[in-house]
């Protein structure tokens, strides 16, 4: 993933680079990851680079597996790179698009400042890569694309959190705890900080059914006021035999909760078509807690339930400015799976600790009686959630 014309590699503008947050996909033939292509040595841009390779080919456990690299620089049809194009998974293996010699789909969003100054837009964009039987013999991969119109979305402002005992920022403003934690005294007055709610790039995808599906983040107006919300869509793309794509928006909507923020969405589907997504629910009501809410083949959609309540804010470096920032990384990810059976496990952060200073000082020294470490108090909730 180097791209710097070096080992056979593509020589790309910038690079040598690295491929940063992958994921995979896979249809009836192939195995996916995909990237977004950073240069190491300047700040910019390449693109999102899609990595196809035969699934036989893996599962023979052969000595080398040939790879076809994809390169979405100037592949939306705005003529913009590809950002966070994200494959499909399928609930079963019989849900796989045969079409033009078999298909496998991605959807990607572009109001990331990656692609767009404004932060805005009102695109979802459907990838298509066609004629996947050939990676078991000689690829002859087709690429295409698609633009649909869909409601407007915007990158969101940080999540705020409900106030509550938050001991690394006691312990950055006394010199003697910043020494330990910072290794140096803290020149700031830290404060609780509000969570990184992402910028609206494509969080999970799956085809079932004929009908594709995702998420991502967005900025929502809630009485007013504006919040950290979920964008979800259900569409139906058609692949003609020559391997031309078409796509039809069948139903789409966002979800807010007053006073408080959905962040990190993941959607599963369910061999039936329902789905789920799971969230993280933070905001003045809530400590960050793990959620979800379920969304019915037909586009209706359910009330946000939570699954685990969150019972103190976030805590960790990552949120001060001591360490560099004033909004808390919060993982970059949501998880959502369907095993053998059909069920469907999300997996979300949450907090599931608090403490005070005074515990935190207490040996051994920040580990609140083993809760959490010196530097994150942060925890993953995995659940399942049943059909409604």
């Amino acid at each position: 993933m180097t791209d710097d014309g070096s080992h056979g590699t593509p020589n790309h503008p910038g690079c040598p680079c690295i491929g940063d947050y992958p994921h995979v996909g896979v249809d009836a033939n192939g195995y996916y990851i995909t990237t977004n292509e950073y240069p190491w040595f300047t700040d910019a841009f390449v693109g999102a680079q899609i990595y196809a390779m035969s699934k036989a080919e893996l599962a023979s456990g052969a000595e080398s597996v040939t790879v076809t690299q994809i390169d979405t620089t100037r592949g939306d049809p705005n003529g913009d790179p590809g950002f966070t194009v994200w494959p499909a998974q399928s609930p079963t293996t019989a849900q796989y698009d045969t079409s033009a010699g078999g298909t496998e789909y991605f959807l990607s969003t572009n109001a990331g400042a990656e692609v767009n100054a404004t932060g805005r837009s009102t695109e979802l964009l459907t990838w298509s890569v066609t004629n996947t039987s050939s990676l078991n013999t000689t690829p002859r991969l087709g690429v295409h694309v698609k633009a649909n119109t869909v409601a407007a979305y915007a990158v969101p402002l940080p999540s705020d959190q409900k106030p509550g005992p938050v001991p690394l920022a006691d312990c950055l403003n006394v010199t003697w705890c910043a020494k330990l934690t910072l290794g140096t005294p803290d020149r700031y007055k830290e404060r609780e900080s509000r969570l990184d709610s992402l910028d609206s790039r494509m969080q999970q995808v799956s085809y079932s059914n004929g009908h594709l599906y995702g998420s991502h983040g967005t900025a929502v107006d809630v009485a007013g006021v504006q919040k950290a919300g979920v964008a979800w869509y259900i569409t139906d793309p058609t692949t003609a035999a020559n391997g031309n794509l078409s796509t039809t928006i069948l139903h789409q909507g966002h979800i807010a909760v007053a006073r408080n923020n959905l962040i990190m969405p993941a959607l599963g589907v369910r061999p039936d078509g329902s789905a789920a997504i799971g969230v993280t629910l933070v905001g003045q009501d809530h400590y960050p807690s793990a959620a979800y809410v379920n969304l019915s083949a037909s586009g209706t959609v359910g009330t946000v339930r939570v699954l685990a309540e969150g019972v103190g804010p976030e805590d960790g470096a990552s949120g001060y400015r001591g360490f560099g920032t004033d909004v808390a990384r919060w993982g970059d990810y949501g998880a959502a799976a369907v095993d053998a059976s059909g069920n469907l496990w999300v997996a979300n952060e949450w907090i599931a600790q608090r403490c005070t200073f005074a515990e935190y000082e207490a040996e051994p020294f920040g580990q609140c009686g083993g809760t959490r470490t010196a530097l994150a108090n942060w925890s993953t909730r995995i659940s399942r959630v049943t059909a409604p």
